[in-house]
């Protein structure tokens, strides 16, 4: 797995399974529109489908495996320096 860390637009949900985020090129959004909308973006429930999700802007970072489905939830992060060291923290890399 490899780290994958970039500046971009995402949304903010909570979900039953916590916070998840959703960056905006996966969803093809960039306005705030209502949570219902990402119901299929999400692994967890949705707690409020009828809560308008604002569009942010942060420094994304996840690990994938390059040619792969496989990765890891995306998280944020301060900055790319942090992002990069919060990931290799987190998963022990």
């Amino acid at each position: 797995m490899q780290p994958q860390v970039y500046f971009g637009g995402y949304f903010e949900l909570e979900t039953s399974h916590g916070t998840e985020l959703v960056p905006d090129d996966v969803i093809g959004r960039t306005v705030g529109t209502a949570a219902e909308a990402f119901e299929n973006y999400v692994e967890g429930k949705i707690l409020d489908l009828d809560e308008v999700i604002e569009h942010k802007q942060g420094w994304l970072g996840r690990y994938h495996m390059p040619g792969f489905l496989d990765s890891t939830s995306w998280s944020l992060h301060k900055s790319e320096e942090l992002a990069y060291k919060e990931l290799a923290e987190m998963y022990g890399s």
